[in-house]
């Protein structure tokens, strides 16, 4: 079972969910000044609906999980970038890169990035992620050892394959999740989800192909306009807004 301990290591190191686009970088909007000013009133009004949200859809969870950490990275080795990680003690952390944030043409942009990173904290995405890329290496590595002619370093190859599709197989699922949840968020926080969906067509940050890590912009699009419609027919209709079950 070393494959086993190795992939525990790994997984472990990997909690990071990232909303990076591909294809060449979106051209930059505003100053570093002007962006971190968005950047900091936005914040103040997606934290408490979101660690609202968090702890109505965690009621068992520990007050530290809800406790948002919000950061600006100017490393240029992170690129365009944003993404949710867990600090110390499980403290979820939403870092938006400086690179990314000057590509941000208004606030709602911001706010629904914000959202979805935020999103992927509540939906407890890296925890379901460690524990496929768990899965997915007992499997593929098991089944590799119980054949009696592999090596030490060809079983764990095999449980590193079987972690990165244990890994992949649900990344479209939780992104498609995260955007839902982000357009309630976002509303909630009177914000336009829609608009701030709106480099999904600026930028393709996804692949229909099957071990791509996130779905096609357009898909990824068409979502936030569903479910802001649905948010806004239960508000014409008297209702207060849920997320779906």
């Amino acid at each position: 079972m070393r494959y086993l301990l190795f992939l525990v290591i790994l997984a472990g190191a990997s909690c990071t969910v990232a909303t990076a686009p591909s294809g060449p970088p979106p051209a930059v909007v505003r100053s570093e000044a002007s962006a971190t000013a968005a950047y900091q009133r936005t914040v103040a009004r997606i934290e408490p609906v979101a660690q609202s949200i968090c702890r109505q859809e965690n009621p068992s969870a520990p007050a530290l999980a809800c406790d948002f950490e919000f950061r600006i990275s100017t490393n240029p080795r992170l690129g365009v970038n944003a993404f949710q990680t867990l600090g110390r003690g499980g403290q979820p952390r939403v870092t938006f890169t400086m690179a990314l944030l000057r590509t941000m043409e208004n606030d709602d942009e911001i706010a629904f990035i914000l959202g979805h990173e935020t999103a992927h904290q509540i939906a407890r995405h890296i925890q379901q992620t460690v524990a496929q890329q768990q899965l997915g290496a007992v499997l593929l590595g098991g089944l590799i050892s119980a054949t009696g002619n592999a090596s030490t370093g060809q079983v764990n190859e095999a449980a590193n394959l079987g972690a990165a599709i244990g890994r992949r197989v649900y990344s479209k699922r939780f992104e498609l999740e995260a955007d839902v949840i982000a357009t309630y968020i976002t509303m909630q926080s009177g914000y336009n989800a829609v608009r701030g969906a709106a480099p999904f067509a600026r930028m393709e940050t996804g692949s229909s192909a099957f071990l791509a890590t996130h779905p096609p912009s357009q898909q990824r699009f068409d979502t936030v306009r569903q479910t802001a419609a649905r948010i806004e027919a239960d508000r014409r209709a008297g209702r207060t807004p849920r997320l779906p079950r």
